[in-house]
Protein backbone atom coordinates (compact mmCIF):
# COMPACT_ATOMS: atom_id res chain seq x y z
CA UNK A 1 0.00 0.00 0.00
CA UNK A 2 1.48 3.53 -1.09
CA UNK A 3 1.68 6.23 1.67
CA UNK A 4 0.53 9.40 1.16
CA UNK A 5 1.83 12.75 2.59
CA UNK A 6 -0.30 15.28 3.45
CA UNK A 7 0.74 18.50 3.56
CA UNK A 8 -0.72 21.72 5.58
CA UNK A 9 -2.78 24.30 3.67
CA UNK A 10 -0.54 27.27 2.57
CA UNK A 11 -1.63 30.67 3.84
CA UNK A 12 -2.84 33.06 1.46
CA UNK A 13 -2.71 36.56 2.05
CA UNK A 14 -6.15 38.18 1.44
CA UNK A 15 -6.17 39.97 -2.40
CA UNK A 16 -5.96 43.65 -2.14
CA UNK A 17 -6.77 45.52 -5.83
CA UNK A 18 -3.91 47.94 -6.25
CA UNK A 19 -5.67 51.00 -8.42
CA UNK A 20 -2.63 52.32 -10.57
CA UNK A 21 -2.07 55.84 -10.66
CA UNK A 22 -4.07 56.01 -14.09
CA UNK A 23 -7.08 55.05 -12.50
CA UNK A 24 -6.61 57.23 -9.52
CA UNK A 25 -6.22 60.25 -12.47
CA UNK A 26 -9.24 59.31 -14.34
CA UNK A 27 -11.42 58.84 -11.08
CA UNK A 28 -9.72 62.88 -10.05
CA UNK A 29 -11.27 64.04 -13.42
CA UNK A 30 -14.55 61.96 -12.86
CA UNK A 31 -14.95 63.59 -9.12
CA UNK A 32 -13.66 66.88 -10.39
CA UNK A 33 -16.29 67.26 -13.91
CA UNK A 34 -19.14 69.25 -12.54
CA UNK A 35 -16.52 71.63 -10.93
CA UNK A 36 -14.23 71.71 -13.84
CA UNK A 37 -17.79 72.96 -16.66
CA UNK A 38 -17.81 76.53 -15.52
CA UNK A 39 -13.97 77.10 -16.69
CA UNK A 40 -12.96 74.46 -19.00
CA UNK A 41 -16.08 73.34 -20.77
CA UNK A 42 -15.27 72.22 -24.67
CA UNK A 43 -11.03 72.55 -23.51
CA UNK A 44 -9.03 68.98 -22.34
CA UNK A 45 -7.90 69.18 -19.12
CA UNK A 46 -4.43 67.34 -17.86
CA UNK A 47 -4.93 65.79 -14.15
CA UNK A 48 -1.73 65.24 -12.10
CA UNK A 49 -1.59 64.01 -8.90
CA UNK A 50 -5.43 64.36 -8.44
CA UNK A 51 -5.66 68.10 -9.49
CA UNK A 52 -5.31 69.67 -13.10
CA UNK A 53 -2.27 71.29 -13.76
CA UNK A 54 -3.23 72.39 -17.82
CA UNK A 55 -5.29 73.13 -19.80
CA UNK A 56 -5.91 73.26 -23.71
CA UNK A 57 -7.74 72.81 -27.21
CA UNK A 58 -5.85 70.22 -28.52
CA UNK A 59 -5.51 66.70 -26.59
CA UNK A 60 -2.08 65.47 -28.01
CA UNK A 61 -0.15 69.18 -27.35
CA UNK A 62 -1.41 68.98 -24.32
CA UNK A 63 -0.37 65.60 -23.43
CA UNK A 64 3.26 66.25 -24.94
CA UNK A 65 3.27 69.26 -23.08
CA UNK A 66 2.46 67.03 -19.71
CA UNK A 67 4.96 64.66 -20.72
CA UNK A 68 7.72 67.59 -21.39
CA UNK A 69 6.75 69.08 -18.16
CA UNK A 70 6.39 65.83 -15.83
CA UNK A 71 8.34 63.03 -17.77
CA UNK A 72 6.48 60.17 -18.92
CA UNK A 73 4.42 59.10 -16.17
CA UNK A 74 0.33 58.56 -15.62
CA UNK A 75 -1.24 61.31 -16.66
CA UNK A 76 -4.95 61.12 -17.53
CA UNK A 77 -6.20 64.15 -20.27
CA UNK A 78 -10.16 64.56 -20.25
CA UNK A 79 -12.18 66.54 -22.57
CA UNK A 80 -14.60 68.72 -20.68
CA UNK A 81 -17.83 68.36 -21.65
CA UNK A 82 -21.55 67.73 -20.50
CA UNK A 83 -22.39 65.82 -23.44
CA UNK A 84 -22.53 62.09 -22.20
CA UNK A 85 -19.06 59.75 -23.32
CA UNK A 86 -19.93 58.13 -26.68
CA UNK A 87 -19.21 54.89 -26.59
CA UNK A 88 -17.39 53.08 -29.73
CA UNK A 89 -17.52 49.64 -30.77
CA UNK A 90 -14.57 48.73 -32.47
CA UNK A 91 -15.07 45.19 -34.69
CA UNK A 92 -12.15 43.16 -34.75
CA UNK A 93 -11.12 42.58 -38.73
CA UNK A 94 -11.64 39.10 -40.13
CA UNK A 95 -8.94 38.00 -42.29
CA UNK A 96 -10.16 35.72 -45.20
CA UNK A 97 -7.66 33.18 -47.14
CA UNK A 98 -6.24 29.87 -47.66
CA UNK A 99 -4.99 29.42 -44.36
CA UNK A 100 -7.93 31.06 -42.19
CA UNK A 101 -11.43 29.18 -41.79
CA UNK A 102 -14.25 31.12 -43.23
Amino acid sequence: MNQTDVLPAPVLEPFVHKTGKWEQERSAYWRLLPSLLPQYRGQYVAIHEGRVVDSGSDQLELAMRMYQRFGYVPIYVGHVSDDPVRTLRVPTPRVIGENCPA
